[in-house]
């Protein structure tokens, strides 16, 4: 399907920094994607901009689900019994969701090779802040779950309005 979609990648859009509302709703349907990913007992993976493309009703939509990194992995004779080899953690999904969340909100100022909490300082909004640090910060709470990542999610009202957007344009579409 990847070379069929004609959709822009997160990587182009984060030319510039998204605005919070943007980056919220984003990580959300990611970790929705997640969710639902685990519940059908197929594996996590580190989240790459360059992997996540919209679609028309400008949802977010990942593609691979860690095929490429899996495939990669088994051809380097590096796969043993372990699924974790192929496909890693739940908690390295999320901390890779919030090092993404954290990107899409910083742009082009985001620098990898930053302290994190200098980087999280940059973010004007106290609760988004707050949430970034949940994954990212040592010594902060921690998400466990998607589940538990998604009802924090759904706590912002930014997302809500996002949300309803997205669903009222795509009921128009069908």
């Amino acid at each position: 399907t990847l070379p069929c979609f004609s959709g822009s990648t997160l990587a182009q859009r984060m030319a510039e920094a998204l605005p919070g509302n943007e980056a919220l709703k984003i990580t959300f349907e990611l970790t929705e994607a997640f969710e639902y990913a685990q519940q059908q007992s197929l594996g996590q993976q580190r989240v790459l901009p360059d992997k996540i493309y919209f679609d028309d009703a400008g949802r977010a939509v990942l593609f691979d689900f860690g095929i490429d990194c899996a495939a990669e992995q088994i051809l380097a004779g590096k796969v043993g019994d372990d699924a974790h080899a192929l496909f890693g953690t739940v908690a390295e999904t999320l901390h890779s969701l919030g090092e993404l969340l954290l990107q899409m909100l910083l742009g082009p100022t985001y620098d990898a090779e930053a302290r994190i909490d200098d980087l999280c300082a940059k973010i004007d909004n106290n609760r988004v802040r707050r949430l970034v640090g949940r994954f990212l910060l040592p010594g902060e709470w921690r998400f466990a779950t998607f589940a538990e990542l998604l009802e924090e999610l759904r706590c912002f009202d930014e997302i809500e309005e996002q949300l309803s957007a997205v669903e009222t344009v795509a009921a128009a579409e069908s």
